[in-house]
């Protein structure tokens, strides 16, 4: 028994160009693969093209500040906005990503002692005209 993926009529994909087409299809293709193939093959190109549109516009969200960089073979990403998520997806999003790990704990002290010694040197350039 194949699992159906319904999807309402006022969500039904619209006209879209050629290259939205393929992103669309990429988008969709990268959600899909995480399933079984049984699910994947119950999808309908429309139902693909709804997929594949909703992702789109999960990862377009505005923000305030969308900062992603990827450094020595690390990828640091800063993104600062209004809260969107319901308080149950906050709380289950705390359980899995908890603040204090190791690593996140060293980043915060990092950015404390950064601070603090910016801090420092613009209070020695202001209250005594040097370092």
């Amino acid at each position: 028994m194949t699992n159906q993926v319904s999807i309402p009529a006022d969500t039904a994909p619209s006209a879209v160009t050629e290259d939205e087409s393929d992103q669309v299809s990429a988008a969709a293709d990268s959600l899909l693969k995480r399933m079984s193939t049984e699910m994947c093959d119950s999808f309908s190109p429309a139902q693909r093209q709804a997929v594949g549109k909703a992702v789109i516009e999960a990862k377009t969200r505005d923000f305030l500040v969308n900062l992603r960089l990827t450094l020595f073979g690390a990828f640091f990403n800063i993104i600062i906005g209004r809260e969107n998520r319901n308080p149950v997806r906050q709380a289950h999003e705390r359980r899995r990503h908890p603040l204090a790990t190791p690593g996140n704990l060293f980043v915060l002290a990092l950015i404390a002692i950064f601070g603090v010694t910016l801090g420092w040197i613009s209070y020695q350039l202001v209250a005594h005209g040097g370092l």
